[in-house]
């Protein structure tokens, strides 16, 4: 089983969680429904450089509806020990 066989394994979704497409830059994650509060997703990051990075903002909207969305704040991460 690859690296990518792991993370993909179903039995780690949760949240009416019913499929997750894994692009490049971003990974769209499909709910039967969720009712109005606070949840977590787990993506796992393949890291290739140390550094400092910014992580954008999650997203989540409305498959019909768009107009309708959430986002959290930016993030900031350490890969690695990375010194100045």
């Amino acid at each position: 089983m690859n690296n990518l066989s792991k993370i993909c394994q179903k039995s780690e979704w949760q949240n009416s969680e019913v499929h997750r497409e894994y692009f490049k830059k971003k990974v769209s994650i499909f709910c039967r429904s969720l009712k109005q509060g606070k949840y977590t997703f787990n993506v796992n990051l393949i890291p290739r450089y140390n550094g400092k990075y910014t992580l954008n903002p999650a997203k989540a909207e409305m498959m019909y509806f768009p107009v309708f969305y959430g986002r959290e704040g930016m993030k900031r991460i350490v890969i690695g020990s990375f010194v100045h």
